[in-house]
C-alpha cells in the first residue's frame, strides 16, 4: 500500500535534487571472473 506513496515521493525527491547516482565501474560480483578469463586467456596485468 505504502510502496506507489514511496516511489513517488522519492522520485519528486531525485527531480527538486538533481541527483541520480550509479555505479558505473563498480565491480559488485562476489567471484573475480574477469581476472580468471584472462588468465585463462593467457593475458596479463
Amino acid at each position: 500500500v505504502a510502496t506507489p506513496l514511496t516511489y513517488a515521493i522519492v522520485t519528486a525527491l531525485k527531480r527538486l535534487e538533481g541527483v541520480d547516482t550509479f555505479d558505473r565501474d563498480t565491480n559488485f560480483s562476489p567471484l573475480p571472473v574477469a581476472p580468471l578469463m584472462a588468465r585463462l586467456r593467457g593475458a596479463t596485468r
